[in-house]
């Protein structure tokens, strides 16, 4: 059976699981979106005011900062450091901060009204925000609590990893990024335009390098609407079924890939969603089984990212200490310059993915990558348990 001259998915798992071998060709053919896609495509029109506020250019952005740039006051940096002591001198376990760390314990209501204020702009607005002034200068574990404490004002941490690490932390631990095993953020290379595994992202800055590692984000809704006025051909191929390497991080029962195109219309709103890695793609052609990129493949995927690094649309920003950015996946894609570290005091960001209770809806292709579309409970990588590491490992 063949799917817009790609074979379904269920063909080529089940050809994995059986050994199967012989490389696929597919034939060339029009590009056609998705049956899903062309049926809310005109409900997509009809409802374009759902996603006028995650649709922005740079120079939009940049004109409202204010809007979306929140600096903590003296008084709520010194309610996140009381509130990280009492949680150190509880019996609270971290890796069990899901169930266990209710931040309305810990923080003052005013505080936490305004982070969900922040969130609902996150999720139903432009699709970032960056809270300034976090206290960062302590020790490990003290800057841990902190980020988690933070996360869990977003919403349920999701583990970001086979090993469960609800923290994450965004080193270069001098891995080959030219290895398709390898996850590039464990690396000092430039990382492409992607979105993450999960409903929201925050970053929150430690240390930042002494050269380079610039991060920069773009709304994946003003880049498809561009795509599909300037060369709709190509914005189609981007709604068609890409093959994607999971690098080592397989459910169980699964192949080590899978078929999702990358850009999607929610069920009932119609809102555009979108969903990618390139290195993730790429990093799928080792595989026998999956059929090679196209050569218009690989042309839409190059546009997608020269619009997302464009200076007309892409929003950079050199995240200082105690800088925490928080961009929603589903509607923007981010990515980072390469960099150089200071031996002494290499970059350190710590990384948090939050599944908060009222997100969007998504469609159901989603669930190949983050296990469930349902609300609350989807996100994050397959793994045994849950874990908090106090340092990049």
């Amino acid at each position: 059976r063949r799917s817009s001259g790609l074979y379904c998915q269920n063909d080529m798992e089940g050809a994995f699981r059986r050994g199967a071998v012989a490389r696929a060709s597919p034939k060339p053919t029009s590009p056609r979106p998705t049956r899903a896609f062309r049926r809310l495509a005109v409900a997509g029109a009809a409802q374009r005011h759902v996603d006028e506020a995650a649709a922005w250019t740079a120079e939009e952005a940049w004109r409202e900062r204010r809007s979306w740039e929140r600096v903590l006051s003296r008084r709520e940096r010194r309610e996140l450091e009381d509130a990280t002591a009492r949680i150190l001198d509880s019996p609270l376990q971290l890796e069990e901060a899901n169930s266990e760390l209710d931040p309305r314990d810990w923080l003052s209501p005013q505080l936490l009204h305004d982070f969900q204020g922040i969130r609902r702009e996150l999720l139903r607005g432009r699709g970032f925000a960056l809270i300034r002034n976090v206290p960062v200068d302590l020790c490990k574990e003290q800057k841990a609590v902190v980020g988690l404490l933070l996360g869990r004002s977003f919403g349920q941490l999701r583990p970001q990893n086979k090993h469960g690490h609800l923290l994450g932390h965004v080193q270069d631990l001098g891995l080959n990024p030219m290895d398709p095993s390898v996850r590039i953020y464990a690396t000092k290379a430039a990382q492409p335009p992607h979105t993450d595994s999960a409903d929201i992202v925050g970053l929150l800055c430690c240390q930042p390098a002494i050269e380079g590692g610039l991060t920069s984000f773009a709304s994946s809704v003003s880049i498809f609407r561009e795509l599909e006025a300037e060369c709709p051909r190509l914005a189609t191929l981007l709604t068609q079924p890409f093959f994607v390497d999971r690098k080592g991080e397989v459910p169980e029962g699964q192949a080590p890939f899978y078929e999702l195109a990358i850009y999607h219309r929610t069920p009932r709103e119609g809102r555009m969603v979108c969903i990618c890695d390139r290195s993730f793609i790429t990093a799928a052609q080792r595989w026998d089984e999956v059929p090679r990129l196209t050569p218009e493949q690989e042309l839409a995927l190059d546009a997608l990212e020269a619009k997302a690094t464009s200076d007309h649309l892409r929003v950079d920003m050199m995240l200082e200490p105690g800088d925490f950015q928080l961009l929603h996946s589903h509607q923007t894609l981010h990515f980072r310059s390469e960099f150089r570290d200071d031996p002494e005091k290499p970059r350190h960001l710590l990384r948090l993915w939050m599944c908060p209770a009222d997100g969007i809806e998504l469609p159901p292709p989603f669930a190949r990558r983050y296990g469930t579309i349902e609300v609350g409970r989807r996100g994050g990588l397959p793994c045994k348990r849950h874990t908090v590491p106090l340092e990049a490992c």
